[in-house]
């Protein structure tokens, strides 16, 4: 069950902001670990995109598993997605908060902010508004619910990783990946954004903050742009392009089998 929002207030507080701060130094610690690891030599990566793979990849490992056990513990979560919160789900949105301030952080250092301007704008407004719901602990089942795209982030970035090891769409654990990565697009990314502007909007008369409902919905808005700007990407990298590719070499070995068999008559 539930606690109510009265215990979440004087309980969650105390171990908010160090689990926050914990995070950040974490994922930071982390970080330095993975770059003490040689970079195989066959990938043809910079050594800041290789630990930023592997880094974003485990925090979306823990969060994706965090996420379902939220939902399968707690399933009044999806009716109850304003008041419902206890020390649970509230340290995952806390402990992902710090991950997003941890991977803003690393992108600005290393240069990648408006090189992977999609990836700034998204912890911007990930940061904006889930700080703002932990420190306030209102619309905590807003982000948890939110939170679980983070599930299909392991997918994308394992796809992105056997793609810079030259793994191409050809290897089976390669199209394996992609299979995964648009199954938990759906399941982790899509429907989780209908059930917040569901939320928003058809229960709207819940929320007497009218500010946060108007944050939460330009953030909402924000991730599924986002979102379509990657699902066109991963449609284009994963489907488009290897269908032309299947197309042209079957076209170019159907001519040479014409070519051969003139020559023969």
């Amino acid at each position: 069950m539930f606690l109510n929002k009265t215990t979440v207030i004087t309980s969650d507080l105390e171990y908010g902001y160090p689990v926050f701060c914990t995070t950040i130094i974490a994922f930071s610690a982390f970080n330095k670990i993975v770059s003490l690891i040689s970079i195989p030599a066959l990938v043809g990566t910079d050594p800041c995109t290789w630990r930023n793979l592997i880094v974003s990849g485990i925090h979306g490992l823990i969060a994706g598993i965090w996420g379902c056990l939220c939902l399968l513990l707690y399933p009044e979560l999806i009716e109850d997605q304003y008041t419902a919160s206890n020390p649970f789900i509230y340290h995952m949105v806390v402990f992902c908060s710090g991950y997003f301030v941890y991977d803003f952080i690393d992108h600005f250092i290393n240069g990648k902010s408006l090189q992977q301007w999609e990836v700034t704008l998204h912890h911007i407004a990930c940061i904006a508004i889930f700080w703002h719901n932990w420190h306030t602990r209102t619309f905590i089942g807003y982000s948890c619910i939110a939170l679980l795209t983070e599930g299909n982030s392991f997918f994308l970035h394992s796809r992105k990783l056997l793609r810079i090891c030259k793994i191409g769409y050809e290897s089976i654990l390669y199209r394996v990946c992609v299979v995964l990565n648009f199954v938990t697009f759906i399941l982790f990314r899509v429907l989780p954004i209908m059930i917040v502007f569901h939320g928003c909007y058809v229960t709207y008369y819940r929320h007497p903050n009218l500010f946060v409902v108007s944050m939460t919905t330009l953030c909402t808005v924000i991730v599924a742009v986002v979102n379509s700007v990657l699902l066109w990407r991963l449609c284009k990298t994963d489907i488009i392009i290897p269908y032309y590719r299947r197309v042209k070499t079957r076209d170019i070995k159907q001519q040479l089998e014409n070519n051969n068999s003139k020559k023969i008559d």
